[in-house]
């Protein structure tokens, strides 16, 4: 088997066959992440909202079929789009980084403001914390477009959005060091923490 395969099922990322972490795994094996505070209704209610753009930009959702829950994640999802300019270039689109062996899945990559610099966009029902810069960065990483504009968009309840650009210079060399010391207590301690 050659290339990346993306097991949904399992949320693996396999890479000529051998399983790679994906950015997320490598963020909460080295305590980056801390998911004490996730619950499983937020993680389905992520999965839906999320669902529901995927379709919406690929234009096949049917809105009668958006629950009431949903619905103004859904118009916060369209007004951030009319007022940014925002135009999708991937939707979900997985990648592999073969030299740092990581593997992910930025939600959106495009163009936002009439400028060509590609963006990187990940997009949030939750608050805003600081990994988020992380991650983002790490998917500038494995894109191969460091210099991509990293940006969350953080979708809320009430239908409005609250867009947030990781600018910091630091974001891209502290994951090239988190995934090097994650990589390197694989290699030499055999655990991910």
């Amino acid at each position: 088997m050659n290339g990346l395969v993306f097991d949904a099922e399992r949320h693996a990322y396999l890479l000529d066959g051998r399983e790679i972490p994906s950015v997320t795994q490598i963020l909460a094996a080295e305590g980056i992440i801390q998911g004490q505070w996730y619950t499983e209704e937020g993680r389905t209610r992520g999965e839906h909202v999320h669902l529901a753009l995927r379709y919406h930009d690929e234009g096949r959702l049917d809105e009668a079929t958006v629950s009431d829950e949903i619905r103004p994640y859904l118009d916060a999802w369209q007004r951030f789009i009319s007022e940014t300019g925002f135009i999708c270039l991937q939707i979900e689109q997985p990648f592999a980084d073969r030299n740092l062996g990581f593997a992910g899945t930025p939600d959106r990559t495009g163009w936002m403001d009439g400028d060509r610099t590609l963006s990187v966009l990940d997009i949030k029902t939750g608050s805003p914390e600081p990994w988020h810069a992380l991650q983002t960065a790490a998917y500038a990483v494995g894109l191969g477009k460091r210099t991509a504009r990293r940006w969350s968009v953080y979708l809320k309840p009430n239908g409005s959005y609250r867009l947030v650009q990781h600018r910091a210079n630091d974001d891209i060399n502290a994951w090239l060091g988190l995934v090097s010391v994650h990589n390197w207590k694989l290699k030499y301690m055999g655990r991910k923490s």
